[in-house]
């Protein structure tokens, strides 16, 4: 896998994050203290296709109500 390749898993990723947190109406102050990030800019930052850990997107998905596949 190149690294357009990833680059393109990283925005589908954010992209499902960010519908699914819209879809349960929590801002991205309500995720980041769900997940225990220190600010909602961690959030944007990966709905924006940034990376971020695996432990952050398990989390992530948990507080959604998902699995980590389902991003």
């Amino acid at each position: 896998m190149n690294k357009y390749q990833v680059s393109a898993h990283y925005k589908r990723i954010g992209a499902n994050m960010k519908c699914l947190r819209k879809y349960y109406r929590l801002s991205a102050v309500d995720l980041a203290q769900r997940v225990g990030l220190k600010s909602r800019q961690h959030i944007y930052n990966i709905e924006a296709g940034k990376a971020t850990s695996l432990e952050n997107l398990l989390k992530i998905s948990e507080s959604l109500g998902v699995s980590a596949g389902a991003l």
